[in-house]
């Protein structure tokens, strides 16, 4: 496995579990470590480094944990991203940019000390979470709306694992009404840059959903990339078969990972 003139063996375990996109699927994914690499090869590369390969191999993380999906008889997960310099957004999209211009945007870096900073799952940030996931998952036989202490042990686990993890939050009137997580990456040889929009979570009140705030958070994150001098924005696994996830190739150019090969698609 490579990205530029790095190369790196990757050891680690398949898991397979109840797939999250199609209910009568199995998902089959790879999963690895930075301990576990660092313990097998005994290479000097710094965790951010060792990610942006990764990201650049189709990898995602949750947690510590970082997976690539790899399933038998289904190629419906493919990793996208976007070359930030060539994006150019579509009429819609500009209009949803100009209808938010009202909201306030802060951006809040976790500090490599920092495991899981407090502004990361403070009780703000614990409710909306909460509130976002049942509006989602609610009509599911047997869910039930999650307690603060267990939405907080599950936004822990997000923000958690990586020590470049940072939060975009968005506030209407000084109101909480969005937070990305984002994980950032640096190349260890030529120094570029990257990042990964890991989650979004967001107030589901009617005023919010006409907003189109989730179009709006990936705009962004891709003027956040350019700000910061980031080359690619990672926009995690593109499911042309899944309407919640095909949603992604809205945003043009972009580059999927095709046969071990980015591939860029204009149209």
């Amino acid at each position: 496995m490579s990205s530029g003139n790095l190369q790196i063996a990757i050891s680690g375990q398949i898991n397979k579990s109840a797939c999250g996109y199609f209910k009568d699927r199995i998902c089959s994914s790879f999963l690895t470590t930075y301990e576990l690499f660092r313990n097998s090869v005994k290479e000097e590369l710094p965790v951010s480094g060792f990610y942006y390969i990764l990201l650049n191999n189709g990898f995602r993380r949750y947690s510590d944990f970082y997976y690539i999906n790899d399933c038998e008889s289904c190629s419906e997960c493919i990793p996208i991203r976007i070359h930030v310099n060539d994006f150019k957004p579509s009429k819609s999209q500009r209009a949803v940019w100009r209808k938010n211009q009202d909201i306030e945007v802060s951006l809040v870096k976790q500090f490599p000390s920092e495991s899981c900073p407090e502004s990361f799952v403070s009780d703000e940030k614990c409710a909306l979470f909460r509130d976002y996931d049942y509006y989602h998952n609610g009509g599911e036989e047997g869910y039930s709306k999650m307690t603060l202490d267990e939405a907080a042990r599950n936004l822990s686990q997000m923000v958690s694992g990586y020590s470049d993890v940072w939060n975009m939050e968005y506030r209407l009137d000084g109101r909480l009404v969005g937070v990305g997580v984002l994980d950032f990456a640096e190349d260890a040889v030529s120094g570029k840059k990257a990042l990964s929009s890991n989650y979004f979570y967001y107030d589901t009140s009617a005023e919010t959903l006409k907003r189109s705030i989730g179009v709006f958070s990936v705009l962004k994150e891709i003027e956040l990339c350019r700000l910061e001098g980031i080359e690619y924005y990672y926009l995690g696994l593109y499911l042309p078969g899944c309407r919640k996830m095909s949603y992604k190739a809205n945003y043009k150019p972009f580059e999927l990972l095709l046969d071990g090969r980015w591939t860029s698609i204009t149209s």
